[in-house]
């Protein structure tokens, strides 16, 4: 009797990596995008390891292109920034609210995909 699950096909791995990045960019943006509206508002470093664990997982799942790593390196690196200085100011969420504009400009306009095998 075979009690080792299946292995999920590649595809699925990437639809699974897909759709869990953009819940974290989701859930993580929220917050920021309201305490920029609003300075009652306040929001602490955790919103912000979400909204970059969501980008580290979409650029994962969705390019195939040598910069993918480079721009995962600089989210890993920005991760470990905010974690050391364990607060966060006013420019950063404004710095976050421009990257979140600018990447999902890129990723409507992009056609980078993955290859189908």
């Amino acid at each position: 009797m075979d009690t080792n699950p299946s292995p999920r096909a590649p595809d699925q791995l990437l639809a699974v990596e897909r759709i869990l990045g953009f819940v974290l960019l989701f859930v993580g943006f929220i917050p920021v995008l309201l305490s920029l509206s609003s300075p009652v508002f306040e929001v602490g470093i955790a919103p912000f390891l979400m909204f970059l664990a969501g980008i580290i997982l979409t650029v994962h799942s969705v390019f195939s292109h040598w910069s993918r790593w480079i721009i995962i390196g600089i989210a890993v690196l920005l991760d470990i920034a905010i974690l050391l200085r364990g607060e966060v100011d006013l420019w950063h969420k404004q710095v976050l609210f421009l990257i979140a504009a600018i990447g999902g400009i890129y990723a409507y306009v992009s056609t980078d995909k993955k290859k189908e095998s």
